[in-house]
């Protein structure tokens, strides 16, 4: 098939990998490392997957004491839901 710029997707094996080795990363208090991650592989992916990439991003943020990182993905999230209680809280929180 050869189509190497395929979007992933909510549904896809390497979309679910990446979130649950993030959220090892986390549970191992590697904070960083979990961003990092989630951030290198943002333009791997489809639009409907940024909702769950943003908030494993503001969780890392988050439990990391990064508050400036978790705001700038609260804030991203926001543009697609307003309504999640983490992104109220975080922005919030900075206001």
């Amino acid at each position: 098939m050869g189509k190497d710029r395929t979007l992933l997707t909510l549904d896809s094996d390497e979309f679910t990998t990446l979130i649950h080795q993030s959220a090892g990363l986390r549970g191992r208090g590697n904070f960083q490392q979990a961003i990092e991650l989630v951030e290198s592989n943002l333009h791997k992916l489809h639009h409907d997957c940024l909702e769950n990439a943003y908030l494993e991003l503001i969780y890392a943020a988050r439990e990391g004491g990064l508050p400036e990182v978790a705001h700038r993905y609260a804030k991203l999230l926001a543009g697609i839901d307003p309504n999640i209680p983490i992104v109220k809280k975080v922005l919030g929180e900075n206001s």
